[in-house]
């Protein structure tokens, strides 16, 4: 990770020469969007495209980020066995610093997480915890801004390493290069609308409580995402992609509440193409969804109302 800042109140050229070097980007869930609660696995990917990074502006902090730190000295005496420097983060903050953002809000994409890597990262200085200590720790900061983190966001911003989670939160690194596909991409398509994952997450909870939607949906879309995952993993382009189509098909028939109205059209004719398959990205319902297509497939052309974000080197 980055070296632990020198506070840009006292230096403030040398914070300034290091902050391009203190990025932590979002999070992407590839998949397992709503079976990992279930228990299925799920594999999660540090995105560049979106990041954030601390910067500096001569203003006057922001009354949520001086929450924060009263926050975290008080949650820091009690829950962490770890010390948070609650005076070099007050006075960086009154000197002017912020956290300089384009990971967009309400998208599932880890913009809390982020933000959480980053004050970890800065402002706590013991950092030799195991991966399931950390991402207890990061939840507990991060339960800040949502009461109840899993942590994993501001894990993968953190590490800013693919993770695999696997039944019982088991947590794999993946090694990097290890993903290569030839005949295929995959694109974020952006739904323009941000969206409240409670809400969400609150259908799905109620919809577990039916038997019949554990048969039709929650059983088979497990066994789908960990066969994707796997054959992801594995380089197994041509699996992969079938496998996508099914959940893109199980989702359509299954999981309307969290598809925008405005995107069953397109899902559709992407679908029967047999080239593309559009799939939830997290909660639905708004931000993100995950596009993948064939390398040939003029994926633009079909839907041209939405804008569509590559994933490049993710693969």
């Amino acid at each position: 990770m980055v070296q632990k800042i020198i506070s840009f109140a006292d230096d403030t050229q040398l914070y300034l020469n290091n902050l391009l070097t203190m990025f932590y980007p979002s999070k992407i869930l590839l998949f397992g969007e709503y079976t990992v609660i279930s228990g299925s696995d799920a594999l999660a990917l540090p995105l560049d495209k979106f990041r954030g990074c601390w910067n500096y502006r001569a203003e006057k902090p922001e009354r949520v980020m001086l929450d924060f730190a009263e926050y975290l000295k008080i949650k820091s005496k009690d829950n962490f066995n770890l010390c948070f420097n609650y005076d070099l983060m007050f006075k960086d903050l009154n000197a002017g610093l912020f956290f300089d953002s384009n990971i967009p809000e309400g998208y599932g994409a880890g913009s809390s997480g982020a933000l959480t890597a980053a004050v970890y990262d800065s402002y706590f200085e013991t950092k030799h915890q195991s991966i399931s200590e950390l991402k207890s720790i990061l939840a507990e900061i991060e339960n800040f801004f949502h009461s109840s983190s899993s942590g994993i966001d501001p894990l993968v911003s953190y590490i800013r390493r693919l993770i695999k989670l696997t039944g019982g939160n088991k947590i794999e690194i993946v090694e990097p290069g290890k993903i290569s596909f030839s005949d295929y991409n995959f694109y974020l398509l952006d739904s323009g609308k941000p969206r409240l994952t409670k809400h969400f997450v609150d259908i799905y909870k109620r919809k577990m409580n039916d038997p019949q939607f554990r048969r039709s949906y929650i059983d088979p879309q497990s066994i789908l995402t960990n066969s994707i995952i796997n054959r992801f993993l594995n380089n197994q382009e041509h699996d992969t992609f079938e496998l996508f189509r099914n959940i893109s098909e199980l989702q359509f028939s299954e999981m309307t509440e969290m598809i925008l109205p405005e995107l069953t059209v397109s899902w559709q004719i992407v679908l029967q193409s047999g080239e593309a398959a559009i799939k939830l990205c997290g909660a639905g319902g708004g931000g993100f969804y995950l596009v993948m297509a064939k390398k040939d497939y003029a994926v633009n052309e079909k839907i041209k109302e939405i804008k569509l974000v590559k994933l490049d080197g993710i693969y």
